[in-house]
């Protein structure tokens, strides 16, 4: 699994960057929140995560049960901003662990 992080704030364009580069590319899109919901039903508050490390956690399980691709563009975030209102910069850990390959 190889996997190309697509990353940017709320509301900047990464679904509709992300849309583009499948058309010229045919290279798979997924999104890490959907791939969170899908294990997590509540894994925010108005964009606020609620529990980050869970969170990942929970990312990295479903890429490696879910996604079968070699090849993908993941839309995510570098950093997030918790229930307290403070970003935080996610550990460079869990993107070795999900095998990005570039950012």
């Amino acid at each position: 699994m190889k996997v190309i992080l697509l990353t940017g704030i709320h509301g900047v364009g990464k679904n509709h960057l992300c849309e583009r580069i499948n058309e010229k590319l045919n290279i798979p899109i997924y999104s890490a929140s959907e791939l969170i919901k899908k294990y997590n039903s509540r894994t925010d508050l108005n964009k606020r995560a609620l529990t980050i490390n869970k969170n990942q956690k929970t990312l990295l399980d479903s890429l490696k049960k879910d996604i079968k691709d070699r090849l993908f563009i993941l839309n995510s975030h570098t950093c997030l901003v918790n229930i307290k209102d403070e970003i935080v910069k996610l550990e460079s850990n869990w993107f070795k662990r999900m095998k990005v390959i570039g950012i």
